[in-house]
């Protein structure tokens, strides 16, 4: 089993983050992940939501690190709206893994929007890694259920 560590750094303008991952058999991976300074009518855009929100981001990035999913980390450091999110997710991944991503991309965003909706209207918060401990679960129930091709990035 792989240790992970993961620590964030905000530069004095606070327009970009950087996450260090480290994995136990030494390899280390450094990501620029781009911040953009969040303005409150920005606050409640999908963009915002989805990709630069600190939860989203951090939430992205745990799930990078399951296998072969590294190209969540590209594709989130060049993110300037959902949209082309995926779109750099889909150019970024093999393509033996698109539809498998596809349908992740899917999950986590729909874990996100569960998410936010839990802590507005019912008061209830998960952890970030609980949250992506239900999403791998979850994602596992999807294979069960049909979804071969998603079962490769578990």
């Amino acid at each position: 089993m792989q240790s992970h560590r993961v620590v964030f750094v905000q530069t004095p303008s606070e327009q970009h983050r950087r996450l260090l991952v480290a994995e136990e058999d030494g390899a280390v991976f450094l990501l620029a992940v781009r911040r953009r300074r969040l303005l409150p009518r920005r606050a409640g855009t999908s963009t915002h939501l989805f990709v630069e929100c600190p939860f989203s981001s951090q939430l992205w990035c745990a799930v990078a690190l399951w296998p072969n999913c590294r190209s969540i980390a590209v594709a989130i450091r060049d993110a300037a709206s959902v949209l082309s999110f995926r779109d750099h997710l889909m150019a970024a991944t093999r393509a033996d893994l698109r539809k498998g991503m596809s349908s992740l991309f899917l999950l986590v965003c729909h874990s996100i929007w569960r998410e936010r909706n839990s802590r507005v209207f019912h008061d209830k918060a998960l952890a970030r890694p609980q949250l992506a401990s239900f999403i791998k679960d979850e994602a596992q129930e999807w294979t069960f259920a049909g979804a071969k091709a998603l079962h490769k990035l578990l």
